[in-house]
Formats: structure tokens, sequence, C-alpha cells
């Protein structure tokens, strides 16, 4: 379903009123006090419920002109009118778009449990510049081999990125393959 857009909604509020209320508006429009760019009496003199839609948004943008027809439809007693628009305009629950996480990211806590030989990943991941001389050494250094796990996502997968997982998962192919495949089952069920 399409979403109208603002000077629509306003058009449509404006159309819904007569004709007094529609030189209602127009005047409150004119004498309306507060924040923002004041409209004068030449601007909204005579025109349509269209011309004043336009005259709205180009005034006071799209978030404000609705906010400000909505004032001014309550300011002249059109409170139908304003409801309706608030509820018209109001931003529809849209399901936010989640991007996939990365198969590291996804089973990160099951890796850092189960990864048995790290050694071998972690020359994997030295030799392909994932990670430094001193990073390697300092991971390495660590006991047992969950903490280096954790340590290798705390530092620098976080840094590296989508590159430095996708040659982590690489590593973990090649040196933890019947893990992977495990995990690997596990999402498709």
């Amino acid at each position: 379903m399409e979403v109208p857009s603002t000077r629509r909604l306003i058009n449509d509020a404006l159309n819904d009123l007569s004709s007094d209320q529609l030189a209602s508006f127009r005047t409150a429009l004119r004498e309306r006090r507060g924040d923002g760019p004041r409209v004068r009496r030449t601007d909204v003199e005579d025109k349509s419920p269209l011309q004043l839609s336009e005259l709205l948004v180009q005034t006071f943008l799209e978030d404000g002109a609705v906010r400000v027809t909505e004032q001014l439809l309550r300011d002249i007693d059109c409170m139908q009118t304003a409801a309706e628009l608030a509820a018209a305009a109001a931003p529809r629950e849209r399901p936010i778009p989640v991007p996939e996480q990365h198969f590291v990211d996804r089973h990160r806590e099951e890796l850092i449990a189960r990864v048995s030989n790290i050694d071998p990943i972690l020359d994997h991941l030295l030799q392909q510049g994932v990670l430094q001389g001193e990073q390697y050494d300092r991971i390495r250094s660590l006991r047992p081999t969950q903490e280096q796990t954790r340590t290798l996502y705390r530092e620098p997968l976080r840094a590296g990125g989508l590159r430095s997982k996708a040659r982590l998962l690489e590593a973990l192919e090649e040196h933890e393959r019947y893990l992977i495949q495990d995990l690997r089952q596990q999402d498709q069920v």
C-alpha cells in the first residue's frame, strides 16, 4: 500500500473543511504565532486547499507542515479533522530489516566454547594479516583456549570487520571442520 505524501494528507484534510472553516484556517495560518516563519495574507488569500498544502510544505517542510496544520485545525475547533490528519501522518509500523549476522557472529558463544585447537587458526589469521605479531603473541599466551577465542573476538575481529570474520571462517573450515559442519546443520533446522 502506497503511503500518501505530506502534501496529499494536508490537502485531504483541508478538503474536508467547509468554506467557513477553510476561511478560518487561512486566518489562523496568517495570524499564527510561535516558532517558524510567518505567512503573509497575500500568500493565503483565496488559495485552494491544494495551494495551501503546497504553501505549508514549502514553508514548514514535511514534518513541520503536518504539525502546524494539525495545530491550526485544533485552534479553529476542527478536532476530528486534526485527529484524522495526525493518524494518517503517524509513522507506519514497519519491520526494521535486520541485517543477517555473519556466521562467526551468529555462533560466537558456541565457537568460544567448542574451538579446541586455536593455534593453527591463529597462524592462519597472522598469515592473512588479520593479526599483527604482537596480537598473535599476546593471544597465544592466554589460557584456556576459550579465553584466547574470546580475546580474538573482542579485539582483532571487531576492528577488522567482515573481511577478518571471513578469514576466521576460512581457518575454522580448515582446522575445525566438524564443528563448522555441526553449526551449519543447526542453522538449517
